[in-house]
């Protein structure tokens, strides 16, 4: 079914940019999702599936890019592609509720001067709602943006930040207005996705003014360890609470070794 035939009215002009690459799985829930967006682009990485097909027969624009580690790194490209001045940017594992547009029209409307707006979010794994762990619960993320009100970042989860005079807000979660995101479907789909991440954390954090030692490490280690299961419950939430604070702890450990790696090569540069 094409979406933009069945366009849902709004008072805002809205682009919706998903960047995919062999997500037939979940790609049609997002872009149906998004049907309250006047334009649709969608930035496929070479998908082997039908992924580009999907996206077509759904009423969206199909840019075709070669496949990068992580969005970061490609979505300034895509923006100038962007008929609209207000963009909705989703992974292809998001669905965007109905329910939430309003709040967002309003928000938008309510100021000239706004540049990002964080919206609520819950994780997914394994298909259900995760309320335990960092991951656990109602989060607010980023996912809406005037692309001529704020400055695009090449760094891993920490991309977008707002043009000097400018500001963002927040649309508080009420009843179902939050992004569904279907983290991972499976360990195995959890770890891949986060080696990639892993690799590009060292230079994220670096310019974010972190330096590693060796003695900070442990104590870092057991923190993310501890956050987890104890703060944010994970001990309490059975085998899935336990594993995913364990997967923490590993991912802030290769994070920083990470950074570790960026540093010494950040400083041979120098020499």
């Amino acid at each position: 079914m094409c979406i933009l035939k069945h366009r849902i009215e709004c008072p805002v002009r809205f682009t919706g940019i998903v960047i995919s690459c062999n997500e037939s799985n979940h790609l049609p829930g997002c872009l149906h999702s998004l049907a309250f967006c006047d334009q649709i682009l969608v930035a496929d990485l070479g998908s082997e599936d039908n992924s580009a097909q999907i996206a077509q027969e759904c009423g969206a624009e199909v840019l075709a890019f070669n496949k990068v580690a992580i969005v970061e790194h490609i979505l300034p490209a895509i923006l100038p592609f962007a008929r609209n001045e207000w963009v909705v940017r989703l992974d292809p594992d998001e669905i965007f509720p109905l329910s939430l547009v309003y709040d967002l029209c309003t928000e938008i409307l309510r100021s000239d001067l706004l540049a990002i707006i964080s919206v609520p979010y819950q994780y997914y794994f394994r298909g259900k709602p995760l309320t335990s762990t960092i991951w656990g619960g109602t989060r607010y993320i980023p996912r809406v943006f005037h692309k001529e009100r704020v400055i695009l970042e090449p760094y891993v989860h920490s991309g977008i930040r707002c043009k000097e005079g400018y500001m963002s807000a927040k649309i508080e979660k009420s009843g179902c207005n939050f992004v569904q995101h279907y983290w991972a479907d499976s360990f195995a789909q959890l770890f891949e996705k986060h080696q990639r991440y892993i690799q590009e954390e060292g230079e994220a954090r670096y310019q974010q003014g972190q330096r590693f030692t060796w003695r900070k490490l442990p104590g870092a280690v057991l923190y993310a360890l501890k956050y987890n299961l104890i703060d944010c419950g994970g001990v309490q939430d059975g085998l899935i609470g336990i594993v995913l604070s364990m997967f923490y702890a590993w991912y802030v450990t290769m994070s920083l070794l990470s950074l570790r790696r960026y540093q010494k090569r950040h400083c041979r540069s120098q020499d």
